[in-house]
């Protein structure tokens, strides 16, 4: 595809909802073509002119097909530019900044300072500190313009005291931002280890759990992030949960937060919520679960189209994986039957490898609950999936559900046809545990086998499986 020649279509593709309305409505009545050549761009695939001519022919806006698309272009960037200053707090920051600076220079200082104040209110609650020091500066132009005292000398000066204080936490942030510049650098794990404990030593914070409680959001973030970080390179697998639950806690501390930072919110919700699951605290997981839906639910009326991917894995992926895993095999089974309706509605909208990620854990809850022919009706729609951890794992659980439904017939051919794909994938390191597989499967008994026997990525509670199978087999 060419990005150049095809930017109008990749512009429109990339509209939010909300963003396509707020476009929609700039266009004028006079412009009836242009909405439909935006209607048709944003549900099409088609990019080539040639193709649109061909799949929209009758269409007003064909005939002037090029002109008509560098049109709607300029209208969407004019839209977007419009309404990103109302729903971009950077966008709307620098416009506000703008209009202060403005209204000194026409003279209405005291419309200036009323601005200013509020706008220091607002980023000082959200220690949004570069604005804050951004703004006192300002303040010493309306002090320097001040004809009309709009600032008294007293006022000044608690101007200059908060000047101070915001200087001093943009300092702490940048000391603590170096961490985050090594986290980002291109070096091998040894090196970062080895930067981030010397420059921990300079700053006299390597022994510490935390900041000082007066330290900025931000720093504290990258701090625990850096611990949590230090951790998985030594492989402590406690310390890093206790890092990353110390993450997810400062959005307790600062509730206000959350609709500033709401994709942030949403991971380390994620990263949370899989520290409970790595260690099978399935207790506390649904505990905290149940709350973290219950804030996302305040944000109902949130534009979260951009954030959807990280909405549905806390939705459906994270509490089926935890009924899975947990065996709590009727209500995984309960839940697998909303999550698969919800894929199924929904799949125009999904990624392909969400939605195979999801089919896997669906499979798995028919699979425990010994519904074996669901199983199959589940993946057979993927089963020839391109990505290969996700063919994989669809072509064992094929097996296995065949296997317990005494297909006996199709053995051969599934696993001929396992080894002939692996072979094509260039992955024969992996024939020997299908090899494994197919010996435990001819003499029917699979206590043998275990996850260390397959691919990493491939997981199943082999404990359920072998009561399946006496199930089946032994009775």
């Amino acid at each position: 595809m060419n990005n150049s020649k095809n930017f109008v279509h990749n512009l429109v593709r990339s509209l939010t909802s909300l963003e396509k309305s707020y476009v929609k409505r700039k266009i004028k009545n006079n412009e009836v073509h242009l909405l439909q050549l935006l209607e048709d761009l944003y549900k099409t695939d088609v990019c080539d002119n040639k193709e649109l001519q061909k799949k929209f022919k009758g269409r007003k806006y064909i005939n002037n097909l090029t002109q008509n698309k560098n049109y709607l272009r300029q209208k969407v960037m004019d839209s977007l530019i419009q309404y990103s200053i109302r729903h971009s707090a950077e966008i709307e920051k620098r416009n506000t900044l703008n209009t202060i600076t403005i209204l000194i220079e026409k003279g209405f200082l005291k419309k200036a300072k009323d601005l200013i104040d509020n706008t220091l209110l607002i980023a000082n609650k959200y220690e949004d500190y570069t604005t804050c020091y951004e703004l006192s500066v300002i303040i010493r132009k309306l002090y320097s313009s001040n004809v009309s005292n709009t600032i008294t000398s007293e006022e000044f000066n608690t101007y200059i005291e908060k000047r101070k204080y915001y200087l001093k936490q943009l300092n702490r942030s940048e000391s603590i931002a170096s961490l985050s510049d090594i986290h980002l650098s291109s070096i091998p794990n040894k090196e970062k280890i080895e930067m981030i404990t010397a420059y921990l030593k300079e700053i006299n914070f390597f022994h510490q759990k935390a900041l000082p409680q007066d330290y900025p959001y931000d720093a504290k973030r990258i701090f625990f992030f850096t611990k949590s970080e230090l951790a998985r390179f030594e492989n402590d697998t406690t310390s890093r949960n206790f890092y990353i639950q110390k993450i997810f806690e400062l959005f307790k501390q600062y509730p206000h937060f959350i609709e500033n930072h709401f994709s942030v919110y949403l991971v380390d919700s994620i990263n949370y919520l899989n520290s409970f699951l790595s260690t099978g605290n399935y207790q506390s997981f649904f505990q905290e679960h149940q709350k973290i839906m219950k804030q996302i639910g305040q944000y109902k009326n949130k534009d979260v189209s951009k954030e959807s991917y990280w909405l549905h894995i806390l939705q459906f992926l994270f509490p089926q994986n935890a009924y899975n895993n947990s065996e709590q095999f009727e209500k995984a089974l309960s839940f697998a039957k909303e999550y698969q309706h919800f894929i199924n509605v929904n799949k125009k909208d999904l990624s392909e490898h969400f939605i195979a990620t999801s089919v896997t854990q669906i499979a798995l809850a028919y699979l425990y609950n010994q519904q074996f022919e669901k199983v199959l009706d589940v993946i057979e729609p993927y089963v020839k999936i391109k990505i290969y951890a996700h063919q994989y794992t669809f072509r064992i659980l094929e097996i296995l559900s065949h296997y317990c439904l005494k297909n006996d017939m199709l053995m051969e051919y599934l696993f001929n046809s396992f080894m002939y794909y692996l072979k094509s994938t260039k992955k024969k390191s992996q024939t020997k545990g299908i090899l494994t597989l197919k010996k435990a499967i001819s003499t029917k008994n699979l206590k043998p086998i275990h996850n260390s026997t397959f691919e990493s990525f491939f997981y199943l509670s082999w404990e359920t499986i072998h009561q399946i199978e006496n199930n089946i087999f032994k009775n």
